[in-house]
């Protein structure tokens, strides 16, 4: 039975990751990654995920995805197991063993889950860094057009004003978060 179990666990903690769980069971994080803890009584968000564990800054509780669940569902490693696996809908056999087929399935499974969420980490960073330079590029062009901005009609326009007044509003635009 111990066996079982310690697949069940590996099995669980590969195929559903923290930031899933805490969603599922009512975290709502901020523009930060910080949640308000559903493991002490507090108004300010101190609950982290990094690294696919959890860590409360407040309480100083910290854990997995199983010991999440376990707490806020408040039951034991089994019960957690339970309903995780019946949660995110799961094919873990928790009442047996698993064959040689459904090990082999499951650690395929795995590797696509753990494949998609590295892809979508990318694809963010990817957002993210684009998001970033949009923003550089929105600063550049408003210092520009503020700082080299004609003093009187008599004067002649310098090149970098004239590039800001042309791109200040698409860089603006790029700048700005859309989902």
């Amino acid at each position: 039975m111990a066996r079982e179990i310690f697949d069940a666990i590996a099995a669980v903690r590969e195929m559903v990751s923290m930031e899933e769980a805490a969603e599922r069971y009512g975290l709502r994080f901020n523009r930060s990654g910080f949640a308000v803890c559903p493991f002490h009584n507090e108004k300010t968000a101190s609950f982290k995920i990094h690294d696919g564990r959890g860590h409360c800054f407040g309480c100083g509780w910290h854990g997995d995805v199983i010991d999440f669940a376990q707490g806020v569902l408040h039951t034991d490693r089994d019960g957690a197991l339970r309903a995780l696996v019946g949660d995110f809908g799961l094919p873990i056999p928790l009442d047996r063993g698993l064959s040689i087929r459904e090990r082999q399935e499951l650690y395929a499974r795995s590797a696509r889950l753990r494949a998609k969420r590295e892809r979508e980490a990318a694809e963010q960073q990817a957002a993210d860094d684009r998001r970033h330079a949009a923003l550089d590029l929105f600063i550049l062009y408003d210092t520009w057009a503020r700082q080299y901005a004609p003093k009187s009609q008599d004067e002649e326009i310098d090149p970098r004003y004239a590039e800001a007044c042309r791109w200040l509003e698409t860089a603006r635009y790029n700048s700005t978060e859309r989902g």
